[in-house]
């Protein structure tokens, strides 16, 4: 169901361009970026069903951001951007398209004083607004249900002015990911965009804000620098209006003989394949014909039964979700937080970890809300966890961030003795730390008295002992 993306991502750019750069650009976008890779082989990631979504949140925003009396659009504009928000909170920058074009409209309308076209903005506005909510509100419900606030934890999001300051370039031209360097169709839609103005300036500008706003974004995130930056993926609707603006504006002979080469040296590039990118362009010539001889009508049909259809479905899945709607007890919250951290270790984010388990930590809990067992097992498996990544740290010379994440190894998994052995070399070596590294030397062996370094760890102890505060690591 995803693939059918670019069917009305070729719809949008029709609209304003040529029927052959239309089909050109669309092709273009979809295969010379990450785009197949993530339809077709890793589908259980929500980045296809995202380029869905944007695609179809465009769209019926190029359809119907001139007709004010057709109220079924705009709840379908509400539908798809509330489901687009749904999957990811970075996608709500875009909703700044409709809202920018609207107050641009209502501006206008002030001025030349046209009260009935404000009236009737006024109502899509609100039409789409509560739409909107009507998407949102099982989001918002879960979020409140598993967490207990409408909102998902501040840990969960790891964007940091400091790190846009840092990354910018890296996203443009970052020798690995750069969307320069990946994908060269990027350069080609920014320069395209800029053509765009001269036909629609109002447009082109919004598009333009909304592509740089998210390369910004992207650049602000921690770990998010991927294959080809899959998290921008959904800008490739704006890019392929560029490039169609761009093919349209060029005057020459066998003008689409050209462009077409271009975009299959832009698809190779991009995969460094040859087979691939043929059979893909191959078949969605032959798919793109097909939707192309649906009638108009038949397609405006369509669309106002989908916007019937999702409103019904959203409507009563609210009405389900309010219905069973149980808030979660502390400790259940306080579970889920734990496992949230050990997904973050295993993922490799301790700092992320150590947030999600101060959250834990703040909750007031029943002892009768714990299982003990249970409780156990986890903490054994974040005290190794936060263990393994200590040893990193310290490998890479972060000596204090090693001290945190042992530290809340052994608060979590206090019987640990290769911890608490760990911990004490660290003590011992690095900060001459006699006296502590004396007592989980002490413990390690209290836990284990039989582990493979006994012998060791007894003899640094009895050193200790006897020499006080001297040093005796050398």
């Amino acid at each position: 169901m995803r693939f059918p993306g670019i069917d009305p991502q070729f719809f949008s750019s029709e609209k304003y361009f040529s029927e052959k750069a239309s089909l050109i650009a669309t092709i273009t976008l979809f295969f010379s970026t990450p785009l197949p890779y993530y339809t077709f082989i890793r589908q259980r990631m929500s980045h296809s069903g995202k380029f869905l979504l944007m695609v179809l949140f465009i769209y019926s925003w190029v359809l119907y951001r001139s007709k004010c009396k057709n109220a079924l659009g705009y709840l379908l504009l509400g539908i798809s951007a509330g489901m687009l928000c749904s999957i990811r909170l970075n996608t709500g920058m875009f909703l700044l398209i409709p809202f920018l074009d609207f107050l641009v409209q209502a501006i206008r309308g002030f001025y030349e004083r046209k009260f009935s076209e404000l009236k009737l903005l006024g109502r899509n506005v609100l039409l789409m607004v509560v739409a909107y909510i009507v998407v949102v509100l099982p989001q918002l419900v879960a979020w409140g249900t598993i967490l207990g606030k409408l909102l998902p934890p501040a840990s969960h999001v790891s964007f940091t002015l400091t790190n846009i300051f840092q990354n910018i370039l890296y996203v443009f031209v970052g020798k690995d990911w750069g969307v320069f360097i990946t994908e060269p169709a990027w350069i080609f839609g920014l320069i395209g965009l800029a053509v765009f103005i001269k036909m629609e300036k109002r447009v082109s500008i919004i598009f333009s804000l909304c592509l740089l706003t998210s390369l910004v974004i992207c650049s602000g995130f921690l770990n998010e620098a991927s294959f080809g930056h899959r998290f921008i993926l959904n800008c490739n609707i704006i890019l392929s209006f560029g490039v169609a603006a761009l093919i349209d504006s060029v005057k020459m002979k066998r003008k689409i003989i050209v462009t077409s080469c271009v975009s299959l040296v832009l698809i190779v590039w991009n995969y460094f394949l040859l087979l691939l990118p043929l059979l893909a362009l191959f078949l969605s010539v032959i798919l793109l014909s097909v939707f192309l001889r649906l009638s108009r009508a038949r397609l405006e049909k369509s669309v106002l039964f989908l916007t019937t259809f999702c409103m019904v479905f959203f409507i009563v899945l609210d009405g389900a979700s309010l219905g069973l709607h149980k808030g979660k007890t502390e400790g259940e919250k306080y579970f889920r937080y734990k496992q949230a951290a050990l997904s973050s270790l295993k993922r490799g984010w301790p700092e992320k970890a150590l947030r999600y388990l101060e959250e834990a930590g703040t909750l007031k809990i029943d002892v009768g809300d714990i299982n003990s067992y249970d409780e156990k097992t986890l903490n054994e498996h974040l005290g190794n966890t936060l263990n393994a990544h200590a040893i990193k740290y310290y490998k890479d010379n972060k000596i204090q961030e090693a001290i945190r994440l042992f530290s809340k190894a052994i608060e979590l998994d206090s019987g640990s003795a290769e911890i608490h052995k760990n911990l004490g070399a660290l003590f011992y070596y690095d900060l001459k730390d006699y006296q502590k590294a004396l007592l989980h030397f002490q413990r390690s062996l209290e836990l284990s008295p039989n582990q493979e370094q006994a012998e060791t760890l007894r003899g640094l102890v009895g050193v200790l002992k006897r020499s006080g505060t001297k040093d005796y690591s050398k």
